[in-house]
């Protein structure tokens, strides 16, 4: 009855019930409930773990607005048929400058690089963990799909090329490190591949994936990008879809127990062609070593004085042991020399002398 505007739903009609039935004629009972303790769910224990790895790798965490202007999406470069441009827009925006809800963080966090290079602060590393939000297809009345993303930047690290020679590239090879450290501490198996993305430097750009999973991007900012936000520094910048780490990372820790028989070691240094990856020779050192392989590393990238052309040097070190009994040298050289066949037959790599 329009008399009635406190009636709206199911509820409402039994609460009257109950009145006109009488609320002492109803049987009482005890409140009950499941007791559970409380505690941090999966995605926040993550969050926390992301965060305490990459403030103590040296970065420190930026706080920015959600609601940007639809022009930062020119200054990074994005295409007109990108789906970051698919944003949604404020009915009510208090200013020009915040009137969608960014698709992207990677805006923000060059606008917080700008700013403190401005500030002559020239050695700068920082991250955010945050939303980015995209509109839903199915109806207008549903809420915006909300996608959490890691991104950050760093800029005024020097690395060394040979013969200790400082080069300013901007500090990919730290931050590649971070991102490491990071995946090391989730457990996160990853392979990175050279790749093409808006906003980065073609050439100096890879995809980080899991399996079939995109786990992000991590580059160096292209130039054009950065003289958009006025930056005259060499910027390098990792964007992660941080939904996807949260289903990738393992939390819980197994231990095994320490080895009762000695290793062997061996180093292998090959020339390959500039268009052969470290991961590419990693997967075959790895099938083929099969068992007897416990371990392999990269410990040195050189191109220069005796490097032919178009051509580097790889230099791994490998570990061989198994767990049952000492490895003889006769076994280790048969599996060492088939490693070396194989990376000759597969990517034409000479052994290095």
């Amino acid at each position: 009855p329009t008399f009635r505007p406190d009636l709206v739903e199911a509820v409402d009609l039994i609460e009257e019930i109950a009145r006109i039935y009488g609320y002492n004629q109803i049987e009482e009972s005890s409140i009950k409930g499941e007791v559970t303790q409380g505690r941090k769910n999966r995605s926040q224990l993550v969050t926390d773990i992301a965060k305490d790895v990459l403030t103590a790798c040296g970065l420190n965490e930026v706080i920015t607005f959600s609601l940007v202007k639809p022009e930062d999406l020119d200054l990074i470069n994005l295409s007109e048929d990108d789906e970051r441009r698919e944003f949604i827009s404020l009915q009510n925006p208090l200013t020009e400058e915040q009137s969608i809800l960014r698709t992207t963080l990677m805006p923000s966090i060059l606008e917080v690089v700008a700013r403190n290079l401005n500030r002559q602060v020239n050695q700068l590393g920082i991250f955010e963990i945050a939303s980015v939000y995209y509109p839903k297809q199915f109806s207008p009345d549903q809420l915006a799909l909300e996608v959490p993303q890691l991104v950050g930047a760093i800029t005024g690290y020097p690395s060394f090329s040979g013969d200790n020679i400082v080069v300013e590239d901007g500090g990919f090879f730290k931050l590649k490190g971070i991102i490491e450290n990071l995946f090391d501490r989730l457990a996160i198996k990853r392979q990175y591949i050279a790749a093409e993305a808006a906003g980065f430097h073609p050439g100096r750009t890879a995809a980080i994936v899991s399996g079939e999973l995109i786990l992000g991007v991590i580059g160096e900012a292209h130039p054009s990008v950065l003289e958009n936000y006025k930056i005259a520094k060499r910027v390098c910048v990792f964007e992660l879809n941080f939904a996807n780490i949260i289903a990738k990372a393992k939390l819980d820790r197994f231990y095994n127990s320490l080895p009762k028989f000695p290793s062997i070691s061996r180093d292998l240094a090959v020339v390959v062609k500039e268009s052969v990856s470290s991961a590419d020779l990693m997967a075959v050192l790895t099938h083929v070593g099969g068992e007897l392989l416990e371990e392999v590393k990269l410990f040195d990238l050189y191109r220069g004085k005796n490097i032919p052309e178009g051509a580097k040097s790889l230099a791994y070190s490998l570990v061989y042991r198994v767990k049952d009994r000492t490895l003889t040298d006769e076994e280790v050289n048969e599996v060492h020399n088939r490693i070396v066949e194989s990376l000759k037959e597969k990517f034409g790599a000479e052994l290095r002398q």
